[in-house]
């Protein structure tokens, strides 16, 4: 799949920009929309007063937000078919989809009380929130992010003196807020070519029969990570999912290096696995078209002596609809849910320490949610750079992300770190030259990282300073360049 990787990653950014075309039918919405997304990559920021230093670009951006003759909805389906479009030729993609929340309270004494774009958060307290459920397009093979075929962005209805109720347990599932899920599912089969195997990833609150159930009509297949203990069938011993694992024996194991957080120390974890083919009864009568499902289950749980003292060990539970028949395929499933990782991130570069999008002083709900769907767009240069580090991926040309002048920055700058420091590891990028890890490496060096040994890697928010520090030395290099 290198061939097609590359293909779509030089669309991405080259050709980006075509999203844009007579967007509102107007040609300056479209160069305007275009200057902004443009200094939004460019200052890894959805700040507008970070985007641009002057005043009329400024206030452009601000009049083009609020023109009423483009919209969100418009947008958001360009990038779903500019995303679909760009799997031709893959064999398999993952859509991993989740929600997450933005809130806008801070900024209540410049908000009206009725815009009809801001609603209830899910603390009571919150009045100006907007949810965001996108589902990033990603490779199987290389995972790399591709785009999006699903981007869901809504508010809910503000309701006085809120209660929590047992309603909605009473709902049909089509009116649950969860069936965003299916619906995610759904615009993913219809903008991703019949050809492409599409599989859906998503956390525990996914674990729905009726989304299971659905996202199989609709020709896709699933890949959730499983909360409930589930009645369901092993041939004809009738039990739930956990006595069912219990009666297993681990089938093998595995390792992978688990990255270190708060609460949770670096580590190689050692993993048992354990899989079996079950048959899931449909809960209720109203829980999907099929009384029963044959998928597949893998359990996997970190090792007692792999965990360090005072930690809890790392356990899935995974629900799949792959054939999963060998300890290759579950650990390949395994491997694949840990891309789901990936979303996370992506909300995390949205938020404070990244791209701001909770910071933007837009007065508004329908600007800002015009702002919400540039800026996950936005974000995919910095998750595609650490994620190509993260898989050494050297046989990826720089060129994809970068241009010709930017290339040249980049060998100036790699010259004078190796000169500061040529015997040591600080000094020396191990990465073949002009690939995309290898300026991954450069960028992360601007932001004050240290290459320390194997399993030292940059963060996304490193990554994310380090381009906007880049960004300067090129604009200093180019005005160096004309004044000569």
């Amino acid at each position: 799949n290198t061939c097609v990787c590359h293909g779509f990653l030089v669309s991405l950014y080259m050709q980006l920009n075509n999203i844009f075309d007579s967007l509102g039918g107007d040609k300056r919405i479209e160069r305007r929309v275009n200057s902004l997304f443009d200094k939004m990559v460019e200052k890894q920021s959805a700040v507008i007063n970070k985007c641009f230093e002057d005043k009329a670009p400024k206030v452009g951006a601000y009049r083009v937000l609020r023109n009423k003759n483009w919209d969100m909805e418009d947008l958001i389906d360009r990038i779903r078919q500019f995303s679909g479009s760009e799997c031709v030729g893959h064999k398999h993609v993952l859509c991993i989809q989740d929600t997450t929340e933005l809130s806008y309270d801070h900024m209540k004494g410049r908000l009206k009380e009725d815009d009809p774009d801001f609603g209830d958060g899910s603390m009571q307290l919150k009045k100006y929130s907007i949810f965001v459920h996108p589902t990033m397009i990603v490779d199987a093979e290389s995972c790399l992010p591709i785009g999006f075929s699903s981007v869901r962005i809504w508010n809910r209805e503000r309701i006085e003196g809120r209660k929590k109720t047992n309603k909605r347990a009473t709902l049909p599932y089509k009116d649950k807020e969860s069936y965003r899920w299916t619906l995610s599912a759904k615009e993913s089969a219809e903008c991703i070519p019949s050809d492409v195997r599409k599989t859906i990833v998503g956390d525990r609150e996914s674990d729905v029969y009726a989304f299971m159930d659905e996202t199989l009509e609709v020709g896709c297949d699933f890949l959730i990570r499983s909360t409930h203990n589930r009645k369901s069938s092993v041939g004809a011993d009738l039990d739930t999912l956990t006595e069912h694992l219990a009666k297993q024996k681990p089938m093998g194991e595995y390792s992978f290096s688990l990255p270190g957080r708060q609460g949770r120390k670096n580590r190689t974890a050692v993993m048992e696995v354990r899989f079996m083919p079950i048959t899931l009864h449909a809960p209720h009568s109203n829980a999907g078209s099929k009384e029963k499902l044959d998928i597949y289950c893998v359990h996997v749980k970190e090792r007692a002596d792999s965990v360090p003292a005072g930690e809890e060990p790392v356990e899935w539970r995974l629900l799949t609809s792959h054939e999963v028949t060998s300890l290759a395929q579950a650990v390949q499933c395994i491997d694949w849910y840990r891309c789901r990782w990936l979303i996370e991130e992506l909300f995390r570069l949205m938020k404070s320490k990244g791209f701001g999008i909770e910071d933007i002083q837009l007065e508004d709900g329908e600007s800002t949610k015009k702002m919400i769907s540039l800026t996950i767009s936005a974000v995919l240069k910095c998750l595609i750079l650490k994620r190509s580090y993260d898989t050494r991926r050297e046989e990826v040309s720089a060129r994809i992300l970068f241009t010709n002048v930017q290339l040249v920055v980049l060998h100036a700058l790699m010259g004078m770190i190796h000169a500061k420091n040529p015997r040591s590891k600080d000094g020396r990028n191990p990465f073949k030259e002009d690939s995309l890890p290898w300026a991954a490496w450069i960028i992360a060096r601007l932001q004050g990282w240290c290459d320390m040994g194997k399993d030292t890697r940059p963060g996304y928010i490193t990554l994310k300073e380090g381009l906007r520090v880049f960004e300067y030395q090129v604009a200093f290099y180019t005005s160096l360049k004309k004044d000569v």
